[in-house]
C-alpha cells in the first residue's frame, strides 16, 4: 500500500486578466480609496493601472488642487517624482482607454502653480545632476533623458493652451486667500515672465537630444520665440477677461508682462497695442501707469 502513496507537487495559479492596453495585471480589485492619505500611500507605491485611476479619481474629486496646502505639494511630488516614470511615455500604457484617462487625470492635477514648479526643479535637478553625487546618473544616459523628456512632454501638456494664465488667475481667486495668492503670482511670474521655466526647458531639451536622439522630439518651450509668442497670447487672454474692472487681475497681468518684456525674444510679442491683444485705451494707460509706478 505504501507504494500507493506518491508524492505530488502543486502548483498555484494566479488569475490573471489580460489588460484592453496589453498589460497584464491582477485580477484582484484595487483597493478604494478614502482619505487624502491613502491616496498619498497610492500613489508612493508604484500602482497600477486599476489602483492608480481610482487614487486620481479620488484625488479630482475630493482635494482642492488649487488650494497649495502642504498635502497638495505631497501629491505633486508623487506625481511627478513616482508616477510620471512609470505612466507616461510606455506606448502599451498611453494608447489605452484607462491610459489616457491617467494622463488626463495627471494633467489637471498639476496644471497649477505648484505644478508648474515641481516639474522645473524636476527637470533642473536631472539636467544638472553630476555622475559622481546624483542617483539619476546611475541610471544610462538614454534613461535620464527619456525621464527628461517625459517632463517636456507634460509641461507641454500644462502649457498648450492660451488661456492658461486665465485659468490659473481664476482658480487662485476661487482657492487661495489674497497675501498667499499674491505669493504663489510672484512665484510664478518668476518662473514663466522672468524666463526660468524657458531656460530650464532649454537646457533639458539639449540633453535629451545628445542623450537618446532616437526619442527626441523638439519642445517648443525649449525656443525663446515660440515660448515668448505663446506667453504674448496668453497675455493677450489674460487682460481681455478683466473687462477693465478688476484692479488686481490687470496689475497682476502688468506684473507678468514687465518681467516678460526682459526675455530678450520679445519684440512685436507684448506690444499691448498688438491688433490680436485687443486692450482698451484704458488698459492699455492703466499698464503704462503699473510699470511706471
Amino acid at each position: 500500500m505504501g507504494d500507493l502513496l506518491v508524492p505530488v507537487t502543486t502548483t498555484t495559479l494566479h488569475s490573471v486578466d489580460e489588460r484592453v492596453d496589453g498589460h497584464r495585471e491582477s485580477s484582484s480589485v484595487a483597493p478604494e480609496v478614502r482619505s487624502s492619505k491613502q491616496a498619498l500611500e497610492t500613489l508612493r507605491s508604484r500602482p497600477q493601472q486599476r489602483a492608480l485611476l481610482k487614487a486620481l479619481r479620488w484625488i479630482c474629486g475630493n482635494v482642492d488642487i488649487n488650494s497649495h496646502t502642504p498635502l497638495v505639494s505631497q501629491l505633486i511630488h508623487a506625481l511627478v517624482n513616482d508616477i510620471l516614470p512609470d505612466h507616461w511615455r510606455d506606448p502599451n500604457v498611453h494608447e489605452s482607454g484607462n491610459g489616457r484617462k491617467i494622463k488626463g487625470l495627471i494633467v489637471r492635477l498639476v496644471s497649477n502653480v505648484g505644478g508648474v514648479s515641481a516639474i522645473a526643479t524636476r527637470m533642473r535637478l536631472l539636467t544638472n545632476a553630476k555622475a559622481e553625487s546624483e542617483p539619476e546618473n546611475q541610471r544610462p544616459e538614454s534613461g535620464r533623458a527619456a525621464l527628461l523628456a517625459d517632463l517636456l512632454s507634460l509641461l507641454e501638456s500644462v502649457l498648450e493652451n492660451n488661456g492658461f494664465l486665465s485659468s490659473i488667475w481664476s482658480n487662485l481667486n476661487t482657492s487661495v486667500p489674497p497675501p498667499r495668492r499674491r505669493l504663489l503670482w510672484k512665484e510664478l511670474v518668476t518662473l514663466l515672465g522672468s524666463g526660468r521655466v524657458l531656460s530650464i526647458a532649454s537646457e533639458a531639451d539639449l540633453c535629451v537630444a545628445k542623450g537618446s536622439p532616437a526619442i527626441y522630439k523638439r519642445s517648443w518651450i525649449s525656443h525663446g520665440s515660440e515660448y515668448s509668442a505663446w506667453l504674448g497670447r496668453n497675455l493677450g487672454r489674460f487682460m481681455e477677461g478683466s473687462q477693465g474692472t478688476d484692479m488686481y487681475h490687470e496689475r497682476a497681468w502688468a506684473q507678468m508682462l514687465e518681467r516678460a518684456t526682459s526675455l530678450g525674444h520679445t519684440g512685436r510679442q507684448f506690444n499691448p497695442r498688438r491688433k490680436d491683444i485687443r486692450l482698451t485705451v484704458g488698459q492699455i494707460k492703466l499698464l503704462e501707469r503699473l510699470m511706471i509706478g
